[in-house]
This record gives C-alpha cells, sequence and structure tokens, in this order.
C-alpha cells in the first residue's frame, strides 16, 4: 500500500466512524497520517522516511498539547522524552554516514580504476594464469610457445567438464585484465584463487568441484 493510499484510507475511514463515536471529524487528516505510522512499523525504512515519520510524529505531540488536557498528556510526554531523542540520534547517524560514503566511495571508484590498478590486476592475473599452466603441466597439459591462451584453451576441450570450466573462467579473466586492462576487485581475486585449488582438486580426481 503506497503511502498516499494510506493517508486517504486512514482519514475516509476516521471521517466516516468518527460520529460513530462521538468525536470531531475533523482530525480525519491526523488519523490518516496515524495509519501511515502504523503501516510503516511493519517494514524497514530509508532515511527520507524515518525523517518525513519523525516530522508527522512530532506534529501529532503538538496537537495533543491543545486537545488532551489530562494524565494521558503526562504519559505522551514521558515517551515523547524517551523516544524523540534515539530518533534523533538515529537519523543523525545515517546523515552522517551517508555524507561519509559520498566523500569516500568516489575516491575509492577513482583509486581501483586508476592506472596503477589496472598493472596491479594484470600482475596479479598473469601470476594466476602462470600457476595455473604449471598445475596443468604438471598432470601432462603443457602449453606450446607458439599456442595463444585461446588456442591452448581448445587444446583441452576433451578434458572433464569441471577442468575445462575452471580453466576457461582464469583464461577469460587473463585476457580482459591483460589486454583489455580490466581491474580485478577483490572478490574476483578470491574467486581465482578458490579456482586454482579447484582446479588442482579436479586434477587429481576428486570430487566435482563446484564452479
Amino acid at each position: 500500500m503506497g503511502d498516499m493510499t494510506a493517508i486517504l484510507l486512514g482519514g475516509v475511514l476516521a471521517w466516516q466512524l468518527a460520529p460513530m463515536f462521538g468525536v470531531s471529524a475533523h482530525f480525519a487528516v491526523g488519523h490518516g497520517l496515524t495509519l501511515l505510522q502504523l503501516l510503516r512499523l511493519l517494514r524497514p525504512l530509508d532515511r527520507r522516511e524515518k525523517l518525513f515519520s519523525l516530522i508527522v510524529a512530532s506534529g501529532h505531540l503538538a496537537v495533543a498539547c491543545t486537545v488532551i488536557l489530562d494524565y494521558r498528556f503526562i504519559l505522551i510526554l514521558l515517551a515523547t522524552l524517551v523516544l524523540l531523542p534515539k530518533a534523533l540520534l538515529g537519523l543523525g547517524a545515517m546523515v552522517v554516514l551517508g555524507l561519509w560514503m559520498k566523500r569516500r566511495w568516489p575516491a575509492r571508484l577513482r583509486r581501483e580504476s586508476s592506472p596503477s590498478a589496472a598493472a596491479a590486476s594484470a600482475q596479479f592475473a598473469s601470476h594466476n594464469y602462470g600457476r595455473m599452466l604449471e598445475l596443468l603441466a604438471r598432470h601432462g597439459h603443457l602449453r606450446q610457445p607458439h599456442e595463444t591462451p585461446r588456442e591452448f584453451l581448445t587444446s583441452l576441450r576433451d578434458e572433464p567438464v569441471q577442468v575445462l570450466e575452471l580453466v576457461e573462467r582464469m583464461t577469460a579473466t587473463f585476457c580482459t585484465t591483460r589486454y583489455g586492462e580490466t581491474v580485478l576487485f577483490e572478490t574476483k581475486k578470491r574467486d581465482l584463487d578458490r579456482a586454482l585449488v579447484q582446479l588442482e582438486g579436479a586434477l587429481r580426481g576428486d570430487a566435482p568441484c563446484a564452479a
């Protein structure tokens, strides 16, 4: 249910039920906002929604100051003194975190996409590919000097599917990083390290590895 739908539904219900309970129907909009607040308790909120909910709650408190003049207002005031500082603190923390991420993330992207990052990625992929060739050579699959990475991959087409898939994955990464200057993120580097371990097990004839 959308926010506007909740407000309209709550307002209409309040307007229709007000005579039944002997209360004023002039607060229909406020009751619609109350229904919206209740529905928002059922799901996580983003920063904009939390700010809006805090403003609505402040408005309800202001109205309560004028219409609730008995002991109930004391209870509302005590709850406000406990909950409002926590809400403001949480909202402030989200704002600070958002500003910090806004400043830090572009700098991180620039750092990881810089020429030095591309060179480091190419070095990592070359080292990974070299270790892969050593593993294959120990099991009788020696790459010839005249063979390109793709040609060597084609020569392994009769190998088990697990071996072929792992070699193909590492070869593709090597080519795109070495010749296409693709930057490798840390998750991809860890994936390549796992692929080497899986390839060694597949060549030994261990249980089929997860690609």
